[in-house]
């Protein structure tokens, strides 16, 4: 399930929580904005730059692979007609072989980037279920996906989850 339809989801049984719940007057809500944590977060700029660093040495690779692939594309359209079925045949699969490798490159380098973000993302929603149990927060919504139009602004905890993940070494 996609994260937007899953937030949404959340945020309504959320709603019906606290509708349904005898309880619902005691529940203590909350929200933040993932988003702008996630921007902020400490770490982040350097596993962009370890990124973009890496992205950059992969690129002349990248470009040599793709103009290959256009170059051999462009033979093939050329000489078909030429080419018997054996040899047509071949270079099809050659020029497919060629291409999954290519995929499969952009493909190492895009989890290379959640690599690099996993640790990020965990510690952040360690910092917020932190902040839930310490707070007594039912729940925290994400402004950002949930739907939420308008709220107390004394319910948004933005930036106490960020003064906590500036305080807290990585690893807690």
């Amino acid at each position: 399930m996609n994260r937007t339809v899953r937030s949404t989801l959340f945020a309504l049984g959320g709603l019906l929580f606290a509708a349904a719940s005898p309880l619902a007057a005691q529940a203590k809500l909350g929200f933040v904005n993932i988003q702008q944590v996630m921007t902020q977060a400490p770490g982040l700029a350097e596993a962009r730059t370890t990124f973009e660093a890496e992205v950059q040495r992969a690129q002349p690779e990248l470009q040599r692979m793709a103009a290959e692939l256009d170059s051999l594309q462009t033979d093939l359209q050329r000489q078909q007609a030429t080419l018997t079925e054996a040899a047509r045949t071949q270079r099809q699969t050659d020029l497919q072989t060629r291409y999954t490798t290519y995929q499969q490159r952009q493909a190492a380098l895009q989890q290379r980037e959640q690599a690099l973000l996993a640790p990020i993302s965990q510690r952040v929603e360690a910092v917020i279920e932190a902040v839930r149990k310490e707070g007594g927060y039912a729940m925290i919504f994400d402004s950002a996906e949930s739907g939420i139009v308008a709220a107390d602004q004394t319910l948004d905890l933005t930036n106490r989850i960020l003064d906590r993940l500036k305080t807290t070494p990585a690893g807690q």
